[in-house]
């Protein structure tokens, strides 16, 4: 009904983009990243920050957690969220519910995992904010996620593969990838996104003049 109305649709994947049947500028998510944020890893600790819903793979990353733990017997998984799917948590495994202030809790991960399965994933602003910490990101290779992730920033995975995962977390915790704030800085922030949206308002301006 209104798809004609708009002179500009923005859509931040190309992933998103796919899925609308009108013409439409992939312009990213960015964030500002808190002056004081800084990385404190804790030592094999994996951080999942989501809402707790189907799809979003809380359930996947926690069948994968036994995998993890005889690789790790010392990691610990948290689960930042709060929503309508019910978890049972294993050995090492935290759910917290909802916490305001996200970003300490980031600060203190080794790795971010980001199993959403969701065909609806629009973005993942998560996994830029890890990236703009220089936190490693293991992902399902679906969606945006092959978009915002590369070799340098983390791991992506056959999607709904719970051993792959449980693979990929331990990879990262053994070894893991530090320059994923170089690709955040070159992609992702306001500095490099900005300019982007200045120029769709330009072109909307002008071309609401000539009309």
């Amino acid at each position: 009904m209104v798809k004609n109305l708009p002179d500009v649709v923005i859509v931040p994947s190309h992933k998103t983009q796919s899925q609308l049947p009108l013409p439409s500028t992939v312009i990213p998510c960015a964030i500002e990243k808190p002056v004081n944020a800084r990385p404190r890893p804790e030592k094999n600790l994996a951080v999942c920050i989501s809402r707790l819903e189907k799809g979003k793979g809380q359930d996947l990353l926690i069948k994968a957690w036994p995998e993890v733990l005889k690789k790790c017997p010392d990691a610990r998984l948290k689960i930042i969220g709060e929503g309508s799917l019910n978890l049972k948590p294993c050995k090492n495994v935290i759910v917290t519910g909802w916490i305001d202030d996200v970003w300490k809790e980031l600060e203190k991960a080794s790795v971010l995992i980001f199993p959403s399965v969701w065909p609806l994933e629009g973005f993942g602003l998560v996994v830029i904010e890890a990236m703009s910490l220089g936190i490693p990101v293991v992902a399902f290779d679906i969606g945006p996620a092959r978009e915002i992730i590369d070799n340098t920033s983390g791991i992506l995975i056959e999607p709904g593969n719970s051993g792959e995962l449980a693979k990929a977390i331990v990879k990262m915790l053994k070894k893991p990838i530090q320059t994923g704030r170089r690709r955040f800085e070159r992609l992702y922030s306001w500095s490099v996104v900005g300019p982007q949206y200045l120029q769709a308002f330009k072109y909307v301006m002008a071309k609401n003049s000539v009309k």
